[in-house]
């Protein structure tokens, strides 16, 4: 399989682009199947992901048709394959195009989007190629197997593998910053969760330099280690809790004593 067409643009921008193709190849499509999605993944702060995957034959080759949009944003990457299908070189495109779409999102919110781009791939393929079935028979068994190609696209250590080797290749690696102003004075703390460490400075600019500094010398010995380069696997969450609740237990507790 290889890449035959690579574009970058809005929604109505893609569409057109794959107009302009399925126009090239017009009256040679013998069978096709596809489907579009749209995902909103709540837990990740309302991040919105759109993906189209279309599987057809046009009698010479088959053609793959991949496009992935960040709906929030409205821009989007629309990629075109042509030949046998690979899972892992589709994989491997599509975990750069999640980071060139979601530049903000952490490793594990990549991740997810990437399990649910595999899990569309896996319907549509399943549809466009049926599974492969080999019968064994001896004088005392008949087995038949059914060999399932396409059910790594739903592994997510699998996705995890893929988008660890399409880092290393990119160069590409977003890590979540936490800054903290501390009071009293005009210092700032920038933590790194993925390090579980946190940097300093005098202002916000040194303290965002400590922690680029940080981040370059962990992921150096990492790859000199020939170790896993460090995972953001962090998120924001909101905790609420009632202080006037609290206050009104401490108030009774002292008052009982």
């Amino acid at each position: 399989m290889e890449k035959i067409l690579v574009f970058e643009g809005t929604k109505v921008e893609m569409q057109e682009k794959a107009r302009g193709y399925y126009q090239s190849i017009r009256g040679l499509v013998l069978w096709e199947t596809g489907r579009e999605i749209t995902v909103t993944f709540a837990k990740y702060g309302g991040v919105r992901a759109r993906f189209q995957f279309n599987a057809l034959f046009s009698g010479a080759a088959a053609q793959f048709i991949v496009a992935i949009e960040n709906a929030n944003s409205g821009l989007g990457v629309l990629c075109v394959y042509e030949g046998d299908w690979d899972s892992r070189l589709a994989m491997s495109y599509a975990s750069r195009f999640v980071t060139k779409c979601f530049p903000s999102t952490t490793d594990k919110q990549k991740r997810g989007i990437l399990k649910e781009l595999g899990e569309l791939m896996y319907t549509v393929l399943t549809e466009f190629d049926s599974l492969v079935v080999e019968r064994f028979k001896t004088k005392e068994l008949t087995a038949e197997v059914r060999i399932d190609s396409y059910e790594v696209l739903t592994d997510i250590e699998w996705i995890e593998q893929i988008m660890d080797e399409s880092a290393v290749g990119t160069g590409i690696s977003s890590y979540r910053v936490l800054i903290e102003r501390n009071i009293g004075d005009s210092e700032y703390v920038a933590y790194i969760p993925a390090l579980r460490l946190g940097a300093m400075g005098r202002d916000l600019e040194e303290a965002l330099q400590e922690a680029s500094a940080l981040l370059k010398e962990s992921i150096s010995e990492a790859i000199n280690r020939g170790l896993p380069l460090p995972r953001d696997n962090s998120f924001i969450d909101i905790l609420r809790i009632d202080t006037d609740a609290l206050h009104m237990r401490m108030g009774d507790i002292t008052s009982e004593g």
